[in-house]
């Protein structure tokens, strides 16, 4: 009876059927132009104020040191207790002993 009842079971089961060779989808109609980029994209304007500069090099363990190059050519070194927000060749503001990125 038991050898009945799978092959009962058995034979009620449909055969798994291969999978149809489904093309990726192809929007119609739609365009994107190519000189098309998010805003995240988007370049930030430049900072022209006589307080920017760009960071040359980021050092330091438990107190950073940050060396940045003003627009009038000049190298100011700040200190600070945090890892820097900003990278090597980021543009950044100064307001005192202060550096905070530029965007």
């Amino acid at each position: 009876m038991l050898a009945c009842l799978t092959a009962v079971a058995a034979a009620a089961q449909p055969a798994p059927s291969p999978e149809p060779d489904i093309p990726p989808a192809q929007p119609d109609g739609l365009e994107v132009s190519a000189d098309y980029a998010p805003a995240s994209a988007a370049p930030s304007r430049p900072c022209e104020l006589s307080n920017c500069g760009v960071v040359l090099s980021i050092s330091g363990k438990q107190r950073w040191q940050i060396e940045v190059q003003m627009h009038d050519g000049s190298v100011q070194v700040f200190e600070q207790d945090s890892r820097p927000a900003f990278q090597i060749g980021d543009p950044v503001l100064v307001d005192g002993s202060a550096v905070f990125l530029w965007n």
